[in-house]
Formats: structure tokens, C-alpha cells, sequence
């Protein structure tokens, strides 16, 4: 992955392992493939790190669906850290608000979807839920990798193949659940570009 600074080569390392090593890439023809299919590029998620929420908003509100993808990933890692923060608290009551960033992330990725078929969001939605369930549920990973192959993403097999052999236990009923809410849209719905 193109970083030209530690610091980015460690912040683009722990992107693609949050996406289950579906940021890497192998030869510019392959990350050339992955920007066709919609996903952020190295360089989207470095010049990223100097826009602010709302310039990314404002950008994704344009129509720059990657703008989208990288403040969504920005919300995960936010309610991931405020999710942590509440559970070290050992409390079962909290407020509204302290779930704010997650819903808002889950709304933002259930948009997302619904206006592009980039395998990316598949991943991004197995991202969240892994992030921000109480409970580790590996058939909403195993779902969301299974979309990622039938919105075009050919290497999501692996990743499933490789994910089923540490996870062996899983019910097939909650993977069908799961590829069914992030399959590709249908012709009809035709997705937004870049």
C-alpha cells in the first residue's frame, strides 16, 4: 500500500486490517480494479486525514461516494471507542446519546448501500457490526464477505474461506440473513458514482 510516511504506512495497515485485508493490493492493475469496484484508494484515506467531518460531508452530499466510505469509517472507529469507553463502566442503562455516533454510522452505511454495489461497503457493514455488537457474531461477517464477492470483489471468497476455518461453528441461516442485507442492488436501482 502507497504510504510515503510511517506514520500513514501505520494508519493504511490498520484501515486493511479493519477491512480484513481487503484495502491490499498486489500491483497498481489490481488497485486500479479495486478503484473501479468503488473502494478508497491509499491516497483517498491519507489526503482524507486532512478534511474535516464536514468537508467530507459536504463532499459525499455532492455525490463522492469514497467522501462517504471514509467519514463512515470514521464514525465506526468514534463509536467503537465511546462503545469501550461505556462498557468498561459496567452499567446496563445509558443515554440516547451515548449511541449516537453508532447509529449514525449504521444509518450512513445502510445509505451507502443503497446507492452503490462496491464490494467495499459490504466489508464496511461487516467493519461496524464487528465494531459495535456486544456480542461477536462471525455470521455477520461471513454474510458481508459472501456480498462482497457477488458485488464483484473476486478475492472475497478467500477471505470468507479463510474466515469459516478459524470460525467453524457458524449458523448458515444468520450468513443468509447477513449476504442478504448487503447483496447487490438490483438493476433498478442504479448507484450513485465517485
Amino acid at each position: 500500500m502507497e504510504a510515503s510516511t510511517d506514520s500513514e504506512r501505520k494508519s493504511l495497515e490498520t484501515l486493511n486490517n479493519r477491512y480484513f485485508g481487503a484495502l491490499a493490493y498486489s500491483s497498481k492493475e489490481e488497485l486500479e480494479q479495486l478503484r473501479k469496484l468503488g473502494f478508497p484508494s491509499p491516497a483517498d484515506w491519507i489526503k482524507a486525514q486532512l478534511l474535516s467531518d464536514n468537508d467530507l460531508q459536504e463532499r459525499y452530499q455532492r455525490g463522492n461516494m469514497v467522501a462517504g466510505m471514509i467519514y463512515a469509517d470514521r464514525l465506526i472507529s468514534r463509536a467503537e471507542n465511546d462503545l469501550r469507553r461505556l462498557r468498561s463502566t459496567n452499567t446496563t442503562t445509558h443515554n440516547s446519546g451515548d449511541l449516537a455516533v453508532a447509529i449514525e454510522a449504521a444509518v450512513l452505511i445502510g445509505e451507502l448501500k443503497s446507492q452503490s454495489n462496491s464490494p467495499f461497503l459490504a466489508y464496511q457493514y461487516a467493519a461496524m457490526r464487528r465494531a459495535l455488537d456486544m456480542e461477536p457474531q462471525p455470521e455477520r461477517t461471513a454474510g458481508a464477505l459472501l456480498a462482497a464477492s457477488a458485488r464483484g470483489d473476486s478475492r472475497a471468497q478467500g477471505f470468507y474461506d479463510q474466515f469459516s476455518r478459524i470460525h467453524k461453528d457458524m449458523n448458515a441461516d444468520l450468513i443468509a440473513i447477513n449476504f442478504e442485507l448487503n447483496k447487490p442492488n438490483t438493476p433498478a436501482q442504479q448507484p450513485r458514482r465517485r
